[in-house]
């Protein structure tokens, strides 16, 4: 379904009669046969009652509307009605010769220009298509390529649930042209196609011009080609984003659906976030036909023009929050973390199809492991609509005194220019690009180990200690030369005795370099032989540690932790943890309230430490705009 723009706004006193709100009435669209597909497309509605048993069987429409501005004259109850080009065209191919039929079309058994009816209809959507004799999907016209790839699947549909991957995937290349063409049609791309397949209880249909043939067909070939993720062929058959093309599958035929059970509302925020519409509140409308019952039923579509996308998208987040689960993508990560007046920091921007996730590390795969609460739970969240505020309930680890951000290069040596040098060449070019940044991690080492003895208790190993917690800070847990699941790295286990002597490892290390620093830094900088070579090979680890580090922001806090983080943070951010998040959260003051600025890896926090009896007694709740 599209977005609820008006069609034909005119003459509807004269073909819409109105709807009882008391039972769940709709509109079925009569098509009247032709002879010549060229014939003009004449029409009749009639009301049904979606629960009278004894109703006229119909078949539901799912298409996009396309350019709205693009439109062609049809005749609906004797009077001229307006609709677009792509409908009028859909209405041709799907009308008969010796019969009429009877379809549900939404933007003609709907009176566009009634909210209140949009309101009300759009909220039965599910039981509209779910009561389809079948849903009939419309791609659009076809061409030589899309007509000899139907017919080529048509042909032999019986040997798809029998074929292996490869063979399979070679099988299809001789249609391959016509595929990629199928699959590169608006509908795929559509948020409301996903309810309207779903919630299908008879066998969904696909047409494109002439030819039809089962929706499942081309729903294998997606399975099939999300498994293709090593590029067996030679050429991809489909050169379009395989993550989508899998969603279309997974959500319609992996889950499984009975009557919504296994699809959460958070859960499927997520696995439709790329979906496009042009109503940027049916990011949200689009999915509520197939979460749970409960939410069906009060989080209700309004087209209202003063219920903005805003409004939407917080009932949405502060909804989803609420039922968030523990296996499921934590939503809060995805935040617009926008501090201006429009949009609340705390909430998704649904109307992007491409959410960023605000990690302190986006290239560490293992962050998400972490669980910074535990099994806590998001509380109630008390969102308060005229504020754009929410309050979550969280721990208050201090404050922000000392926050070094430390600033990408333009570029970097490269492995093959770093392996065509000499040694001395290559030590050269990674120690002019190095020496700023080792100052910087130097004096963030120094501020690390002030701040560690607040919080952790003075003992022999405390060098060994601070050190390890130094050089996990700055790979956001993770050791270059061992991958392990991140939260091993946690766990005591024996870390070199001096940070330094991390960084003599992975930094190269000339003569110029290491005198000129310790000049200025011969009090903290143990003595290095200045004759100490370095490898070529080391000089690579240096380039991987600066890409991981640099772009982030290291901090500590008047409480005793060190962390990192990806945005620029100032002197006075909070420190804190949400309960429910898998991260540390870094908050600033605003008035009476906070504004999320990011999330980050802290030191002693991400394995559930600060989760006590003792901290749990201060817990408060924040207020969040």
């Amino acid at each position: 379904m599209s977005s609820p723009s008006c069609l034909s706004c005119k003459p509807v006193n004269r073909i819409y009669e109105p709807l009882s709100t008391q039972k769940r009435e709709t509109r079925i669209l009569y098509l009247d046969p032709a002879d010549s597909h060229e014939a003009k497309i004449c029409c009749h509605l009639d009301i049904i009652d979606l629960d009278d048993p004894a109703r006229v069987q119909y078949d539901a429409l799912s298409y996009t509307w396309g350019d709205e501005t693009s439109k062609r004259t049809i005749t609906v109850n004797g009077v001229p009605f307006l609709a677009t080009e792509n409908l009028e065209i859909a209405l041709r191919y799907l009308r008969r010769k010796d019969a009429r039929r009877a379809l549900w079309v939404d933007a003609i058994s709907i009176d566009q220009c009634s909210t209140n009816e949009k309101n009300h209809q759009i909220r039965q959507m599910r039981s509209v298509y779910a009561g389809a004799a079948q849903v009939c999907v419309w791609l659009g016209e076809a061409d030589e390529y899309t007509d000899a790839a139907m017919q080529h699947l048509l042909d032999n549909q019986n040997y798809l649930d029998d074929l292996e991957l490869k063979p399979l995937l070679e099988w299809l290349m001789p249609a391959s042209e016509g595929i990629r063409r199928l699959f590169d049609r608006p509908w795929w791309t559509r948020a409301w196609v996903i309810q309207e397949i779903i919630v299908a209880t008879g066998e969904s249909t696909v047409g494109c011009g002439l030819m039809w043939m089962p929706l499942r067909i081309l729903e294998n070939i997606l399975f099939a080609l999300s498994l293709d993720s090593m590029n067996t062929l030679e050429a991809p058959i489909i050169p379009v984003d395989g993550g989508l093309l899998f969603e279309s599958h997974f959500l319609n035929r992996e889950i499984g659906f009975d009557d919504g059970a296994d699809y959460t509302f958070a859960k499927l925020l997520t696995g439709t976030s790329r979906r496009a519409a042009k109503d940027p509140r049916d990011k949200i409308y689009a999915i509520l036909g197939i979460v749970e019952e409960d939410i069906r039923n009060t989080f209700l579509p309004d087209y209202n023009e003063l219920v903005t996308s805003n409004i939407v998208y917080q009932k949405a987040m502060a909804l989803a929050l609420e039922r968030s689960q523990r296996d499921q993508v934590d939503l809060l990560l995805h935040a617009s973390l926008r501090h201006d007046e429009d949009f609340p920091s705390w909430c998704i921007d649904f109307s992007v199809e491409s959410w960023a996730i605000n990690t302190p590390d986006s290239v560490n795969a293992g962050f998400l492991e972490f669980s910074a609460t535990g099994s806590l739970r998001y509380a109630p969240t008390e969102l308060d609509l005229n504020s754009k505020s929410i309050k979550l309930t969280g721990l208050d680890l201090g404050t922000i005194d000392d926050a070094q951000y430390l600033p990408r290069l333009e570029t970097l040596p490269n492995k093959a220019e770093l392996l065509a040098a000499n040694e001395e060449k290559a030590q050269r070019m990674v120690s002019e690009m190095q020496k700023e940044f080792l100052y910087d991690i130097l004096e963030f080492t120094m501020h690390a180990e002030h701040a560690l003895r607040v919080r952790l208790q003075p003992s022999e190993a405390f060098a060994q200690m601070a050190a390890g917690a130094v050089w996990e800070t700055l790979y956001a847990g993770e050791h270059p030369d061992e991958i392990d699941h991140p939260r091993k790295l946690s766990e005591g286990r024996p870390r070199a005795n001096d940070v330094f002597a991390m960084l003599e490892k992975y930094l190269v290390q000339t003569s110029e370099l290491w005198s000129s620093i310790a000049t200025e830094w011969k009090d903290q900088l143990p003595s290095i032989p200045p004759e100490r070579k370095t490898e070529v090979s080391e000089a690579l680890r240096v380039v991987c540690f600066d890409y991981n580090v640099r772009g982030c922001t290291l901090f500590t806090t008047n409480a005793g932790y060190i962390g990192r983080a990806r945005d620029r943070l100032q002197e006075g951010d909070r420190l804190c943890i949400l309960f429910g998040c898998r991260c540390s959260a870094i908050m600033r003051p605003y008035g009476e309230s906070y504004k999320l600025v990011t999330f980050a890896w802290v030191h002693g926090v991400m394995n559930s430490e600060c989760i006590t009896d003792e901290n749990l007694a201060n817990q408060r709740r924040f207020l969040i705009t």
